[in-house]
């Protein structure tokens, strides 16, 4: 059986996007079914096509690619308040490398691409709210990806600061090698340089 969240919990959740009426999240609660789960689930595995996008209401979750030596690459981390999801893969259908798994305990509220269809069919008083969030998320992935087009030590300060501070708490050193394309030696020397990692 589904567990949906209440509207108003809804209305308070998505009010900082756009503000909507409570009798559209009383129609719009059981398009978002609630999913709890534990800490690390994957919810998508690489080779697969993401099946839905996810709003992470509680917990953390994460973007991983595939290391063929020891844990995968995180590449991008959702906190709460951020949809999860492989966009590329979700938009057209097709399967990609990329892995979506829970970091912590985690409550999700998910959205499958027929259900946003007929939500958007049967529900227009959401596409204002739709159209923020869709923003909302190429915002972030474009916020994201810039740290790493930086000069090293500007991007690692960047990643260190208060904006990315819960991102920058789930990536190891290898993960941000990774990310910078560079070895985890300089990675490690540099943070050193910057007093960003302890002696």
């Amino acid at each position: 059986m589904n567990k949906f969240l209440t509207p108003k919990e809804l209305k308070n959740e998505f009010d900082p996007y756009y503000k909507l009426d409570i009798s559209v999240y009383e129609k719009l609660t059981h398009y978002l079914p609630k999913r709890i789960y534990r800490r690390s689930v994957i919810l998508k595995n690489s080779g697969e096509v993401e099946k839905c996008a996810r709003y992470v209401y509680k917990g953390t979750l994460a973007m991983l690619y595939p290391s063929e030596s020891g844990r995968d690459y995180r590449v991008k981390i959702f906190k709460a308040g951020r949809v999860a999801v492989d966009l590329q893969s979700y938009m057209k259908q097709n399967p990609s490398p990329y892995i979506i798994k829970t970091l912590d305990y985690s409550t999700i509220l998910e959205l499958q691409p027929d259900g946003e269809s007929d939500l958007l069919d049967k529900l227009p008083e959401v596409n204002n709210l739709s159209t923020v969030i869709n923003q909302a998320i190429a915002h972030h992935s474009e916020e994201w990806a810039q740290i790493f087009t930086l000069p090293l030590k500007e991007g690692l300060k960047l990643l260190s600061s208060e904006q990315f501070k819960v991102e920058s708490s789930y990536l190891s050193i290898k993960d941000k090698s990774y990310l910078f394309k560079c070895s985890v030696s300089k990675i490690t020397r540099t943070m050193k340089e910057l007093g960003l990692l302890k002696e």
